[in-house]
């Protein structure tokens, strides 16, 4: 139910252990980008944290986007570091579980679960709020808390993205497909006027709002053109090296291997079959859309004056 989220830790001049922390868990510098504003900009405190670079005469200060590596779950973790921020950028599923065909809802082996109720995605809403918040605060334990014995304040962390999914899982792959072009002939919002905000492609159709991005796609294509071939890859270092993966990870081996005769510890062939017979449906809020629904679903209904605009 929930995929991808961008997690901001504010205050960065306060929080310097966690960025040096990510600093030396990053082992990719993917690039550099000067940020607008001119040094006389910011206070001092915070611009000897960041590399001063000058262009045409005026002194800048970098911005850094690099890939925080994750042992436990053999996933990097996009990071953006700025003047007084720093953002991570992941899909909770592939942080999991190291793949996001499977979801992230409120688990099954929870004692107040039940498969009837639960199965209804208006009866997961209230329980994957917590999950959510459960997720964060284990995140930085894991990975900043436990390893760095850095104390959090979670005062300092915002969400400013979330994304919202659904699998739509079919019996084969031909029902799938067959279904996403009766979805791409329905009448869409804006249809009859030139613009960008309605995409139709060969896998999905997608539409973007203000404040929201949704699509509907094809898992398998998906899979099969990011995803896949990042399984690849760490399926051979694994395989060359079992040592690397966890206890709990070897326990799944075994199990996979005797469930689907996998030799590897990511059932490649598995994930991408399931993925062929799924659609995907998706939706992204991004700051803009989420202060709106925030404003008219929580303030407006404790005060009936409330002017959401």
């Amino acid at each position: 139910m929930i995929d991808t989220v961008v997690i901001r830790l504010r205050n960065l001049y306060r929080n310097q252990d966690i960025y040096r922390a990510v600093l030396s868990k990053s082992n990719k510098l993917m690039s550099k980008t000067l940020l607008e504003h001119t040094i006389s900009d910011f206070n001092e405190s915070a611009k000897a944290m960041f590399e001063r670079v000058e262009f045409e005469g005026k002194k800048y200060l970098n911005m850094e986007r690099r890939r925080m590596y994750v042992p436990s779950s053999h996933y990097e973790v996009s990071t953006q570091i700025n003047i007084d921020f720093i953002e991570f950028n992941l899909s909770i599923p592939k942080y999991l579980f190291g793949n996001n065909i499977a979801q992230f809802v409120y688990p099954n082996y929870e004692n107040g679960f039940s498969l009837g109720y639960h199965m209804k995605i208006i009866n997961q809403v209230d329980k994957v709020y917590e999950e959510l918040i459960r997720f964060i605060k284990d995140f930085f334990e894991e990975n900043f808390e436990k390893e760095y014995l850095i104390k959090i304040n979670y005062d300092d962390i915002t969400i400013e993205r979330i994304d919202l999914c659904f699998n739509q899982i079919f019996e084969n792959e031909d029902q799938a497909r067959i279904y996403l072009n009766y979805v791409k002939r329905f009448k869409k919002p804006y249809e009859s006027l030139k613009t960008d905000r309605m995409q139709d492609f060969s896998t999905g159709i997608s539409y973007r709002g203000d404040g929201y991005y949704f699509k509907i796609y094809h898992k398998g294509d998906e899979y099969r053109k990011s995803d896949r071939k990042r399984h690849v890859i760490i399926n051979n270092v694994l395989k060359k090296d079992p040592s690397r993966l966890n206890k709990k990870e070897q326990e799944l081996w075994v199990k996979v291997n005797e469930l689907h005769g996998s030799k590897f510890p990511i059932n490649i062939e598995k994930i991408q079959e399931i993925a062929n017979r799924i659609l995907r449906y998706e939706i992204s809020f991004k700051k803009k859309g989420l202060s709106y629904h925030y404003k008219k679903n929580d303030l407006a209904s404790k005060d009936p004056e409330f002017n959401i605009t």
